[in-house]
């Protein structure tokens, strides 16, 4: 009875994750304490019941793998770069190891449990449609804050649906299968309005299979594979026209981070980097003139690689490219009739990764630490003396509570940023009290040095932008570099800095406007005409007053210089 109720415990806190949406981030430091509560719970339940945690070959890859990126970033920057990414990392690893043990005994339940916490984040989100409605600006604030974009939302509709499709196909019970189908169809639907190319590769792709499959038993994988295989360049070329600017975007995306890629292989640039390390290249990439003017448009200082592989590669090389090979390898090869539903669902997953960075969704990856729980559970376990058992229990309940209290400590931190920033409170000994507790969070140290900027402390602001750069480089920042230059008559950074932005987003008009007033007040009127000339040729991206407003006042210097 204990075990099941550990198997419940663990897949409901995806559900809890759900629930913990208040404030930007806090969701996410929260989820990272309620995995510690369990992980805790756990293994005082193992250590009553006496049962020792059994170790497979794949706990051992996911520890080499942490420990190789945890020397690397030593290795590139010579000194650990982001405290709570390294921690969540332990914990997630430890979960991993916990959920194995505990779904080795009952697996069929325990797929059932995690289905089930599925079947309830998804209702609870019907309600949340329902209640805000389709076309309020409330909604998609909600879908943005659970899961950072409405197309990881999309993916989580089509791995939701994958899971549901085998589990009507498992032999569940009739009013198990009116749930699941239901949740497919509404699913399909909302797709539909998101109108996510992805999602509808997974529907047709993995709907397919079991089909062919049936149909053409002895000739199941060649099928399957040509019947695959057709559908993505079908569905993928049609996807590509249907949303041709988004494409255009992965297109440069992809263009941009093979640099990367020839720069940083084999050992890769350092965990979590990419935020970092893509603005750059992309900024030289402008800067040689390799940007179409459709690309031009479409450049943004992204975090994500909108492919969770392609993003590893740049980040942990060719190392990290063999873990996610492993995994999907291992998923491959899993041929366990009773965790179908499971593996498929990962395999969607994985697949919606090659478009999206459904990794970096807290909820997606906590249900797919458990699947992969669950798929791996069966695996042949190392046996150890019961010393090494207990000196690994020690270590992993010491780790665990100071990682739920560092979280804990942070969720407070976030909350009480939010409070300030919604009264719009300038006093700036309040952020000062958060400073070291957010010192890697990029929302605090953005928010801060704009507080900072208005508080007439220039130089205190330019150092906090300064830790800010070390975790990513982007285009708002590069701009508030350049004001807090302005007013500190500094025109030199301060057109370097509108320099940076405007190689970094070429595409946007107010770095360009501000390099022009630069200019103008340098008395540099033969570069002031170039950059007005530049703005009145740049297309927009999206029409308003602000971008017509620029036009007007770049027109009007062309006009004042020629007279």
């Amino acid at each position: 009875m204990g075990q099941k109720v550990l198997i419940v415990l663990a897949s409901s806190i995806p559900v809890f994750s759900i629930f913990a949406v208040e404030t930007k981030g806090s969701n996410f430091y929260l989820s990272s304490v309620a995995l510690g509560f369990f992980v805790v719970i756990a293994c005082i339940w193992f250590f009553v019941k006496k049962r020792t945690i059994k170790f497979t070959a794949f706990d051992f890859v996911l520890l080499g793998v942490f420990i190789y990126a945890v020397i690397l970033q030593y290795y590139r920057y010579g000194y650990l770069w982001n405290s709570t990414l390294l921690e969540n990392i332990i914990l997630y690893v430890f979960t991993f190891i916990i959920c194995r043990n505990i779904f080795r005994d009952y697996p069929s339940f325990s797929l059932k449990s995690i289905l089930y916490s599925l079947i309830v984040i998804n209702f609870v989100i019907y309600f949340k449609i329902v209640d805000y409605g389709l076309n309020n600006r409330d909604l998609g604030l909600y879908i943005n804050e659970t899961f950072s974009s409405s197309g990881i939302y999309a993916v989580f509709l089509a791995f939701t649906y994958v899971m549901c499709y085998w589990g009507i196909l498992n032999k569940n019970k009739k009013y198990e299968k009116i749930i699941f189908l239901l949740v497919g169809i509404v699913n399909i639907c909302l797709s539909i309005i998101f109108k996510s190319r992805t999602a509808l590769l997974i529907f047709v792709i993995f709907s397919m299979i079991p089909i062919i499959g049936n149909r053409f038993k002895s000739l199941k994988w060649k099928i399957n594979s040509v019947v695959v295989l057709i559908s993505i360049i079908i569905i993928g070329s049609v996807s590509i026209f249907m949303k041709k600017q988004s494409s255009e975007g992965r297109f440069l995306i992809l263009k941009v981070s093979t640099n990367i890629l020839y720069d940083h292989f084999p050992l890769g640039a350092g965990l979590n980097s990419f935020p970092f390390i893509y603005p750059q290249y992309q900024a030289s990439f402008y800067e040689k003139g390799n940007m179409s003017e459709s690309e031009i448009l479409r450049a943004d200082s992204t975090s994500f690689a909108f492919n969770e592989f392609l993003q590893t590669a740049c980040e942990l090389g060719f190392v990290g490219v063999l873990l996610i090979g492993t995994i999907l390898g291992k998923v491959l090869i899993a041929n366990d009739n009773e965790n179908k539903p499971a593996k498929f669902a990962v395999l969607s997953i994985l697949f919606s990764s090659v478009f999206y960075y459904a990794f970096h969704s807290t909820l997606i990856l906590l249900f797919t630490l458990l699947i992969l729980s669950l798929l791996f559970s069966g695996d042949k376990n190392f046996h150890f003396q019961p010393i090494i058992n207990r000196v690994f229990y020690i270590f992993l309940l010491t780790s665990t509570l100071f990682i739920s209290r560092s979280n804990l400590s942070k969720y407070s931190a976030v909350k009480t940023l939010d409070k300030l920033l919604i009264v719009n409170n300038n006093d700036i000994y309040q952020y000062k009290k958060l400073e070291h507790k957010l010192s890697d969070n990029t929302y605090f140290l953005y928010h801060y040095s704009v507080k900072l900027f208005m508080n007439s402390m220039p130089q205190k602001s330019l150092k906090i932008l300064s830790l800010l750069d070390k975790y990513k480089i982007w285009y708002e920042s590069e701009i508030l570099k350049g004001n807090i230059y302005v007013e500190s008559s500094d025109l030199d950074k301060a057109k370097e800095c509108y320099a940076n932005a405007i190689n970094i987003c070429p595409g946007k008009f107010n770095a360009r406007y501000k390099l022009l007033n630069v200019y103008r007040n340098m008395s540099e009127k033969e570069k002031a005409l170039n950059v007005a000339l530049e703005i009145i040729k740049l297309p927009e991206k999206v029409p308003s007053a602000t971008t017509l407003a620029i036009k007007m006042e770049a027109e009007s210097y062309i006009n004042e210089y020629k007279n």
